[in-house]
This record gives C-alpha cells, structure tokens and sequence, in this order.
C-alpha cells in the first residue's frame, strides 16, 4: 500500500500493538470532531465503547439498527393464529420424521443453526444439553452447522458422546457440517438458540422470529430485540456462571404457558426493521458529520509527498 513504517507506527500502533481501527480514530478526530463511528445496534455500540480503550476519546458511537427488508418475510408470517397453528403443527412432523425425532405435536423444539465457533457459544449448549434433554422428556434438540475452531470441535466431539450414548435418541439430531435445511426447520421450531459471546446484529434471530420462533439466548450486543427468554453474562470468564445462566433461560422457555407462547409466537412473526428507518438514521450521522467535517484538519506527514484530499469518513463497525 506503499505506506511507510513512520506512517504505520505513528499512525496505527496502539499500546505497542498494531490497531486496525487507530488510523481511522485518528482521522475522525482531526477532521470530524470524532464524530461518525456507528455500530450496528444500540447495545453494541455501548459494549464496544466500554470495551475498547480505542474508542474511550471519542465523544459518541452511534448505535444504527439493521435493517431487514419486507421482501424477506414468509407469507405465512401474515396467516391467523389458526392457520399458522396448523401450518407449524405439519411442519413440526415433517421435521421430526426428517431428522429421526419422536413425532409429538406437544414437544419442544430447539434449534442451533450456523457456524461452530467460539462467538455463537455452542458449546455451552454441548455442556447442557445432557441435562435438558434428562430433565425435560419433552425437549429436542437439533443442531447444524460447519465446524469452524476448537470451540466447534469440542461440540462436535461432546454431541456425538451423547448420541452414541443411545439415551437420547428421538429427542436429538445433530450435523456437524454444511446442510441444505429445508424452510420447515425455522417454522417447526419453537426456540431459536442463540448462546453468543458476542454478537453485533445478528439475522438469525429475526429470520427464526418471522417464522415464529422465541430465542434462548445471550442479551448480548444486537441480541434481544424479538421475544425471548434471555440470561445476561455477569462474568464471561466463568464457563459455570454461563452454563447456570442458559440453564435458567431454557428452564423458563420449557415452563412457559402454552398461551405466553403463542403471543410471544404473533408478536414475534409481526417485528418490523425498516430498511426507512435504517436509511433515516444513516442520512443524520451524515448530516452531523458534514457539520463538523474539516478536511483542513487532515495531518500530513514529512513521509508523503503529498496528502490524498480528505473525504468524509462514516464507519460501520
């Protein structure tokens, strides 16, 4: 990129390490005021500034909501509570007869779908899920996706014990690898998983939430903005705490009234994230920006011939 090592020291080293994000710090504040730095949702934005020293000098992060477009939404998220009551209640069989479930209209399904890495937290549910399927007969439990790192291996490995066990089977299906899963999976499910250590946005959740679908998850970052049951992390260095935590949240979930459900069920296939109001919220970060934009204010060093023209800088963490 033809950039010096002066330049690379002076400009993006923080604390004796190589930052990514100094560079870009470093620009807002000399020409922006340090305004136009935004996550993406409110939560994050308030954890990353609490996280990362980086960000401690800059007056906001904005907190900008994703976006999910109608075009996304399945027809049926429109049907009554009758139709979708028997539309979900056929999709639950086949899902059962697909993956080797017992077939029961009343059984509660949970569902992990994506990558098997550390940020998602499978393996919390690998942890648990010997516990939830012995203490709640009524409980299955389906998990897919590629394994990514150790954390998705150590699921990997901690799942096929507890299949080859032979207690479990009927209440369990597992696949550890790419899988085409059929639209049915999202509507037979009754909870979508979502244990992350950390998560921005997250799409899952609302892509679970239209088919009508709780989560039992973290209240991290973008989490918790469709109806579920959620457990906050007080302390993400204790596997234990953690564990107790889920174990509370899907305690809460298999207790829960057959009536809460179906509200929380409606509620939940109605949310709504206009790409208008993500368009809105973006167009006055820009305004605030262009207020306080100053490309005089752009540092030029003895290493440059001469300084590319300043441009106002909005980013998107």
């Amino acid at each position: 990129f033809n950039v010096s090592e002066n330049v690379l020291t002076t400009m993006a080293f923080r604390d004796g390490h190589f930052n990514m994000l100094q560079p870009i710090i470093k620009y807002t504040e000399a020409c922006q005021q340090g305004y136009g730095i935004c996550a993406v949702s409110r939560n994050y934005a308030q954890e990353a500034k609490q996280s990362h020293s980086v960000f401690w000098g800059l007056p906001e992060i904005r907190g900008i909501e994703n976006c999910m477009p109608e075009c996304e939404r399945p027809d049926f998220a429109k049907f009554d509570d009758a139709s979708y009551k028997e539309a979900k209640g056929k999709a639950k069989q086949n899902i059962q007869r697909q993956y080797d479930l017992h077939e029961d209209p009343d059984a509660r399904l949970f569902v992990f779908l994506g990558r098997w890495v550390k940020q998602k937290g499978m393996d919390y549910i690998a942890d648990i899920a010997e516990w939830m399927l012995t203490t709640y007969s009524n409980a299955q439990l389906v998990m897919i996706g590629p394994v990514g790192d150790s954390y998705g291996s150590y699921t990997k490995m901690k799942m096929e014990s507890l299949i080859n066990s032979g207690k479990y089977h009927g209440q369990i299906f597992v696949h550890a690898g790419f899988l085409v899963v059929p639209p049915e999976l999202k509507l037979a499910c009754d909870f979508c998983l979502m244990p992350s250590r950390d998560e921005p946005f997250g799409y899952v959740d609302i892509e679970f939430a239209w088919f009508g679908a709780a989560v039992v998850g973290s209240f991290k970052g973008g989490l918790g903005k469709v109806p579920g049951y959620y457990f906050t992390v007080k302390n993400a260095e204790s596997t234990a705490h953690v564990q107790g935590a889920l174990k509370r949240a899907v305690s809460a979930a298999m207790r829960a009234d057959p009536r809460a459900l179906v509200r929380m069920s409606a509620i939940a296939r109605r949310t709504e994230f206009p790409v208008s109001d993500w368009q809105d919220e973006i167009k006055s970060v820009y305004s605030l920006v262009l207020q306080t934009f100053s490309g005089a204010s752009v540092v030029r060093t003895a290493t440059h011939r001469r300084a590319p023209r300043a441009t106002p800088l909005l980013n998107r963490g």
